[in-house]
């Protein structure tokens, strides 16, 4: 399991399974020093409960793939859930130990800005190769963008009937209710 400290003079450990990795290098990735002063200032306000208690609360079919033998105590854990996600997004994906607490995160947060990254590709994105083709036109400008609405209305038409697979809506009968 990667162990490691991270924030200003190594002020908080990590360790976590390894689970993230860059998927072009596979080089293991460290949660930013950012992102674990985010989780622990979450987690200020947050009771922590046993995993199957927050599978219950958010998804109770998921219950039961928590549940643990009686002969084990279940760890207590902080869910990092600041968007306040429900049903099946809310449920961890990783259980994170920092400072001697676990967070429970949902896979919805592990997104690129909260890890450290690959240095190859850091390297990589801060300069394009040469002859590589910019996101700008040969003008300078950035490349047009075609709307699908009316010019200048910044909508797109309704789909007609039938382009989205299902039937159109019928509205409900009138007549006396009984």
């Amino acid at each position: 399991m990667p162990t490691y400290y991270v924030g200003e003079g190594d002020e908080h450990l990590v360790d976590h399974p390894p689970l993230f990795a860059c998927r072009e290098h596979k080089k293991m990735l460290r949660l930013s020093a950012r992102f674990v002063t985010e989780l622990i200032a979450a987690g200020q306000d947050i009771m922590p409960g046993n995993p199957q208690e927050i599978a219950g609360s958010f998804l109770p079919p998921a219950e039961t793939a928590y549940r643990l033998p009686e002969f084990l105590l279940p760890p207590k854990l902080t869910l990092y859930n600041p968007r306040g996600l429900r049903g099946a997004e809310a449920l961890p994906y990783a259980i994170v130990l920092v400072d001697k607490r676990f967070f429970g995160i949902p896979a919805r947060y592990l997104s690129p800005d909260r890890f450290d990254g690959c240095e190859e590709c850091r390297k990589r994105r801060r300069r394009p190769p040469r002859g590589a083709p910019s996101r700008r036109g040969e003008s300078g400008r950035a490349p047009a963008v075609r709307r699908a609405g009316p010019a200048g209305s910044g909508r797109r038409p309704p789909p007609g009937p039938g382009t989205s697979g299902r039937p159109p809506r019928r509205p409900p009968p009138r007549g006396p209710r009984g």
